[in-house]
C-alpha cells in the first residue's frame, strides 16, 4: 500500500478495504499516507474517508495539523468540505461524531469550486417518511480535468431504524484520450466538411467570373 510501484488502483482497492475492518484494527498506515504529502493526492483523500470512519482525538490532531499546511488544492479542499458539511450535519448517524470533533479542528479554509476541486457534501430531510440522508464526493486529480471518482449514499431513517437505500460508486480512468478522440474527429470532420464547403464556393465564383468575361 505504501509502494509508489504498485498500480493506483490496487493502492486505493486496499485503502477501501479497511472498511472491513472493525476500528481496533490499526490504521497507523492510513495515517502516514494520508499525512504525507509527497503522496497521490486520491490516495491521500482515500486514507482520510478511512481514518474519519474510526476516528479519534489523535486522528483530529494529525487532521488539523495537516490542514494547516496543506500543499495540495485537492486534499484540502476534500478534506475542509467534509468537515464543514459534517459539523452542521442534521444526520443522526453522525451526532457522535459532530460532538467529538475539536472546534479548531478546520485550523485553515479551501475554495469550494464543485467542478474544479474536490468535495463532499452532506444534505439531510426531515418528511413524514422519516429523515432522509444522502451523502456525496467527488474526487478530482491533478493529473486530470474530469473527476476520478463519484460517489452517493441515500440512507433513510425509519422507526428509529437506518436503512441504506442507495450506495454507487464510480470510478473513471482514462476518460481524457476518449474524450480528446471524439472532440477531436468532430473538430477535424466539420474542419474537412468547411474546407469542402470553400472549395466548392471558390469553384462557382469562377465559373461565374468566365461568364463575365466571355
Amino acid at each position: 500500500m505504501l509502494g509508489h510501484t504498485t498500480a493506483l488502483e490496487l493502492r486505493l482497492a486496499a485503502i477501501q478495504a479497511f472498511r472491513r475492518f472493525p476500528c481496533t484494527a490499526d490504521r497507523s498506515v492510513l495515517l502516514q499516507l494520508y499525512s504525507s504529502s509527497q503522496e497521490d493526492p486520491e490516495v491521500r483523500i482515500a486514507a482520510y474517508q478511512q481514518l474519519m470512519r474510526c476516528s479519534d482525538q489523535d486522528v483530529f490532531e494529525v487532521v488539523k495539523t495537516t490542514l494547516r499546511k496543506e500543499t495540495s488544492s485537492q486534499v484540502g479542499s476534500y478534506v475542509w468540505s467534509h468537515l464543514t458539511n459534517i459539523m452542521r450535519s442534521e444526520d443522526p448517524m453522525k451526532q457522535a461524531l459532530i460532538e467529538s470533533l475539536p472546534d479548531d479542528i478546520i485550523s485553515r479554509d479551501f475554495e469550494a469550486e464543485f467542478l474544479k476541486y474536490s468535495s463532499y457534501s452532506d444534505n439531510t430531510v426531515s418528511s413524514g417518511m422519516g429523515i432522509t440522508n444522502v451523502e456525496t464526493s467527488l474526487v478530482f486529480s491533478p493529473k486530470s480535468f474530469l473527476p476520478r471518482s463519484a460517489t452517493a449514499n441515500l440512507t433513510l431513517y425509519f422507526h428509529g431504524r437506518a436503512h441504506n437505500l442507495l450506495e454507487v460508486d464510480l470510478h473513471v480512468e482514462n476518460a481524457e484520450a476518449l474524450l480528446k478522440n471524439v472532440f477531436g474527429h468532430q473538430t477535424h470532420d466539420s474542419d474537412g466538411e468547411s474546407v469542402a464547403q470553400s472549395r466548392k464556393s471558390q469553384s462557382k465564383r469562377r465559373q461565374e467570373d468566365k461568364k463575365k468575361n466571355r
